[in-house]
């Protein structure tokens, strides 16, 4: 039987544990269940999934948050002179990151990793306040009053998105068709498919409203209170963080093409009296768009497999609805009005997609701590090959 805390919230993905809301530390319960398409939990599960995104997450919040990890790269030339990079160089990466539990929430040791290999990391929990929703006639729009406050040691509102490219089908593609947008996210032209970027360009998304939704620089930083000096600082972390991130996939052969992060506001005012920033959530392959010789290694597989789905269509034509009526619940609309739910994989399609994720985590494993997380698991040549033949 689990001695772990009681679960705080059932989130589509992982669990998150603690005695009582607020009081730290929570757990964080990595779960084999998986999301797309911002639907929440799917109907099938993929095998030792939580286990490998658990190890994943301890391991890159490990590695970058040492300074020696920034103090032995080589530093891009226009960040040279940036203060985030200083404080990396000095600090390491800073995350709400405490370390790795077994079932029984004990600590476990980094030397005993693979023997306890478990689904649970301990995290120090920040404050989370959500913009409140105001409908006007059929319009939906959401009330950022109370980030205005410059708050501190709470969730920033928004998810951060970095690119080093654009693939056919990006979103970037439409958006960027705005120059005032293309502006904001410091391109000089619209781009196009196949577009790569020697430094990432970011952008930023709502975190806490019913469904991401885009925003431009200067909307994200009034939403979350950002100064001009904070909103550079955010940007500029995120920029080093993902060529850092780039560069650690890179040595065991996988190209990183974009991702997403989320933050916290740091607990106090830095000497410049503003905010720094603290790294949440998690890193691994369901934040990142991963590949290896051109196969995609990622969540973008399992959004693949529901691609030509009649449940696809609805969801988009279900957000359409909801939007245009100025409703939150876009889900019941597919469900009760379209009469859609996402149908099952095949058992095949989850036994691979499950291997993926432990191909991942044992090529990360092998290369920084010198062993084999997962056992009879194949190599990411094999596992590839098969995802391109499932594919085709």
């Amino acid at each position: 039987m689990s001695a772990l805390p009681k679960i705080l919230f059932h989130g589509s993905v992982k669990n998150i544990r603690g005695e009582s809301e607020g009081k730290a530390p929570y757990i964080f319960e990595f779960s084999d269940r998986y999301s797309v398409f911002d639907w929440g939990e799917m109907p099938d599960t993929l095998a030792d999934k939580g286990k490998a995104l658990s190890f994943m997450a301890w391991l890159f919040f490990d590695v970058l948050g040492k300074a020696e990890t920034w103090q032995n790269w080589s530093t891009p030339s226009q960040y040279k002179d940036s203060k985030t990079w200083q404080k990396l160089q000095k600090n390491g990466l800073q995350s709400h990151f405490l370390t790795l539990l077994d079932d029984l929430g004990n600590q476990i040791p980094v030397d005993n990793i693979k023997q306890k290999l478990s689904r649970n990391i301990s995290i120090r929990p920040a404050k989370i306040i959500q913009p409140m929703p105001i409908k006007t006639n059929d319009t939906l729009t959401w009330n950022y009053d109370a980030y205005q406050n410059k708050l501190t040691d709470t969730l920033v509102p928004l998810e951060v998105i970095f690119r080093f490219g654009v693939p056919e089908g990006s979103s970037l593609l439409k958006r960027a068709k705005n120059a005032e947008y293309c502006k904001s996210i410091g391109l000089d032209k619209e781009p196009k498919a196949g577009d790569i970027f020697e430094t990432p360009v970011v952008e930023f998304s709502s975190k806490l409203e019913e469904y991401d939704r885009y925003v431009d620089h200067t909307e994200a930083a009034k939403m979350a209170g950002l100064s001009s000096g904070e909103l550079k600082d955010l940007c500029d972390l995120v920029a080093l963080l993902s060529l850092r991130l780039k560069d650690m996939f890179a040595e065991i052969g996988i190209a990183l093409w974009d991702g997403k992060f989320e933050f916290a506001f740091a607990p106090e005012l830095n000497e410049n009296q503003e905010r720094d920033f603290i790294i949440v959530d998690s890193i691994g392959p369901d934040e990142l768009r991963l590949t290896y010789n051109d196969v995609p290694l990622s969540k973008q597989n399992l959004r693949h497999c529901y691609k030509d789905s009649n449940w696809k269509q609805a969801v988009e034509k279900a957000k359409e609805l909801a939007d245009a009526r100025g409703e939150q619940d876009w889900k019941a609309i597919c469900i009760k009005e379209l009469k859609e739910t996402p149908p099952h994989l095949s058992p095949e399609q989850l036994e691979l997609y499950s291997m993926m994720y432990k191909t991942i985590a044992n090529a990360l494993s092998n290369k920084f701590i010198s062993m084999n997380i997962f056992e009879e698991t194949e190599n990411i040549d094999v596992i590839t090959n098969k995802i391109k033949q499932e594919q085709s």
